[in-house]
């Protein structure tokens, strides 16, 4: 008899990934959810993976192996296509899944036709298997929230999320176009585009963090490529391709020392057109609103303070073509953040009385 195909296809990729990659494989087969297949791409490992893979008697599992090591955005395309589930979960070797993520995910795409992905929080672990005793996201994040977000980094932990397989397939998956470990933020900035995305707060994830992670090995070109894509993910946007230097200030990656009153200025119209280019795309209700102003107004506020080494004239001049581009419906909350008292008056009273 012809077995039914799963609603679910957990996409993982591996290379020698043999240390934690038991924990991993476990994590996934001990799911409430069960209607999936575990697809295991096996990218030329050397060292025991495809044994330990093997050594796990579930009809469930479908290992398909490189016969070279081809990269994890190969593998991963590779298993997009070859994905028999109506959804694909993402899934690291090392990470280890909370029992019910997989249900729970799935729960929020069948009632959510619009949604075309959703991601979780979760908790560190450590080399050693110590789980970190908060999470690393604070609130649920959806529609236009999650699009702001993105503008200035990656609010979604890749190995949380779970997308409808016909949508990334449209996408054309992951692309080709960079090489140190933005391909993901790329195509959720295009997936964007087309569905919603929602973050849930609540973690369904362990991620491990140690020091041969991707990120953590190839760290300086991971940045500067992920400035590289953030600048290009804007300038579709905003409508113009906005300086780097700019670009990294709002992403919270440079220092005072290095900002001019141009690359000040830039960052504040980028923030700006950013801002009404949300308020355009969607019907923000009062919550989702409030959010992305108050983070609208930190980026700021960072801005300010970013210019306070360089004197009074010059925050006056940044706060005065600031004032010469709000939006009048922001006017009000210009007010209530009071600016001025919170971020001028008592930094310049503390340095200069």
């Amino acid at each position: 008899m012809k077995k039914a195909q799963p609603l679910v296809t957990v996409l993982m990729p591996v290379y020698n990934g043999s240390k934690y990659l038991g924990e991993a494989i476990e994590s996934i087969l001990n799911q409430s959810f069960t209607d999936f297949e575990f697809l295991i791409i096996d990218d030329g490992s050397t060292d025991k993976s495809v044994k330990i893979i093997k050594s796990y008697d579930d009809e469930r599992i479908r290992l398909v192996k490189n016969i070279k090591n081809l990269g994890q955005r190969a593998s991963l395309n590779m298993g997009i296509e070859l994905a028999l589930g109506k959804y694909i979960a993402r899934m690291d070797q090392d990470d280890v899944s909370l029992s019910t993520r997989l249900a729970k995910e799935v729960k929020v795409l069948d009632a959510s036709p619009n949604c075309g992905l959703i991601s979780t929080n979760c908790y560190l672990i450590d080399a050693n298997g110590k789980v970190s005793d908060s999470s690393i996201l604070k609130k649920d994040l959806t529609g236009g929230q999650v699009e702001w977000y993105l503008l200035w980094g990656n609010p979604i932990v890749h190995p949380t999320v779970m997308f409808r397989t016909k949508l990334v397939q449209y996408l054309k998956g992951y692309p080709d176009i960079f090489n140190f470990h933005v391909e993901d933020y790329v195509l959720w900035s295009r997936l964007v585009k087309k569905k919603s995305i929602i973050i849930l707060s609540e973690p369904l994830l362990l991620l491990r963090k140690h020091d041969l992670s991707a990120t953590e090995v190839d760290s300086e070109p991971h940045i500067a490529e992920h400035i590289q894509a953030t600048q290009e993910i804007l300038a579709t946007r905003v409508g113009y391709k906005p300086l780097t230097e700019s670009i990294s200030v709002l992403m919270n990656l440079s220092r005072s020392d290095k900002l001019s009153l141009l690359n000040t200025k830039e960052a504040i119209k980028i923030l700006f057109n950013a801002y009404k280019f949300l308020a355009r795309k969607y019907q923000l209700d009062k919550n989702e609103l409030s959010d992305i102003e108050e983070d609208f107004f930190n980026r700021f506020a960072r801005l300010i303070k970013l210019n306070i080494p360089y004197g009074i004239k010059r925050v006056l001049m940044v706060l005065g073509y600031a004032l010469f581009l709000l939006p009048t419906s922001m006017l009000n909350r210009w007010k209530k953040e009071t600016m001025v008292k919170l971020f001028l008056v008592e930094k310049f009273h503390y340095r200069y009385s």
